[in-house]
């Protein structure tokens, strides 16, 4: 009796700890991946290409940093395709080339914490030759 009592037992902590080894916690997923989505976007532009242009972009989570988003249509151009940093409300565009706009791109904005949506995004343009737009950018998730 005492041998079945000691087995029992001792499968009764093999099995707890089973259990407990592949209970662990949930990472909290970065606020990247929260933005995901598709943005109508109202953008008015001072400069070289002056005027007011509305148009769709689509945000995605890098595959190479989990805090950057890529937001694909960035400036209205149709191939470019632009990363930022998104962190604690805020959106860093560093500055980087973009063949689709022809020179670079910088710029700054903010996203929503409660609902994780872009809300807007400041940005400046500086193209081969010197021309230069800067863009005052109003996101909508759809």
């Amino acid at each position: 009796m005492k041998t079945k009592i000691t087995f029992f037992c001792s499968l009764a902590i093999v099995v707890l700890s089973f259990l407990f080894q592949s209970c662990k916690k949930d990472e909290t997923p970065a606020d990247a991946e929260k933005l995901i989505g598709t943005y109508s976007v109202h953008d008015i532009v001072t400069g070289a290409s002056a005027g007011t242009y509305d148009y769709d972009v689509t945000v995605t989570q890098s595959s190479t940093d989990k805090n950057n988003i890529i937001i694909k249509g960035f400036g209205g151009w149709t191939t470019a395709e632009i990363t930022a940093t998104a962190s604690d409300g805020s959106i860093t565009i560093a500055s980087q080339e973009s063949i689709a706009a022809g020179g670079n791109i910088s710029g700054s904005g903010t996203y929503d914490k409660t609902s994780f949506a872009l809300t807007h995004i400041s940005w400046t343009g500086t193209y081969t030759g010197g021309a230069t737009d800067n863009g005052n950018a109003t996101y909508t998730k759809k």
